[in-house]
């Protein structure tokens, strides 16, 4: 087993708590249309709505109970282009406690960063080195890829109040980034992926 094939190993229980496997009801499968479209994008006014308030809190409530680090407004069934994200010291924790050892946090770059809601995000490359790690999705539960990615993203956008906001991420954070812009371009990781890599998590961690 090479280097690369042992910290992809150890890596999979830490996406099996970053991916659902009980398949909730509120997240929207593969195979549904709203995750196939391009989500459209949100006016200034909506911002500002009760609507859009449920909107997000939904998502972020969604986001947190399925134990993820990410989401997209289309995974709900609203083919917005919103997303949010977030990655806190409880996840950090959790991740330590499955004994993932800091040489492979350090080696995908994961930052702590609190809750982030982005609105008609758009990005542009700032590292083009291509980083590959394993993905999962709660789309797409019990299963992981490797994924191809860039190392360092820009990213402009709205936030919930509708401002206007840049973030320049590395690693973990510009990962997350570039995995939920896909969802909102109708795009979910396993077009991404290395087919090779595609696996269940359940046979991976019961073999």
């Amino acid at each position: 087993m090479t280097g690369s094939s042992k910290l992809n190993l150890r890596v999979t229980k830490f996406l099996v708590s970053l991916s659902s496997l009980r398949s909730p009801v509120k997240v929207r499968q593969v195979g549904d249309p709203v995750l196939q479209c391009i989500a459209q994008p949100v006016d200034k006014e909506f911002i500002q709505t009760r609507e859009f308030k449920k909107v997000t809190d939904l998502m972020v409530k969604t986001m947190r109970i399925n134990k993820g680090v990410g989401i997209a407004a289309p995974q709900i069934g609203e083919s917005l282009q919103i997303f949010a994200m977030e990655f806190s010291e409880k996840h950090l924790h959790a991740i330590r406690k499955r004994g993932i050892k800091e040489e492979v946090l350090q080696t995908m770059e994961m930052s702590v960063f609190p809750l982030k809601i982005f609105v008609n995000p758009e990005f542009k490359v700032i590292d083009p080195k291509i980083i590959e790690f394993p993905e999962g999705c709660m789309s797409i539960p019990g299963f992981k890829g490797i994924v191809p990615r860039y190392r360092g993203v820009e990213l402009e956008a709205m936030d919930e109040n509708g401002e206007e906001v840049t973030w320049k991420a590395y690693g973990w954070p510009a990962r997350i980034i570039q995995h939920e812009v896909d969802h909102l371009n109708g795009t979910l990781y396993i077009k991404k992926m290395n087919p090779e890599t595609f696996e269940n998590l359940y046979w991976k961690l019961n073999a």
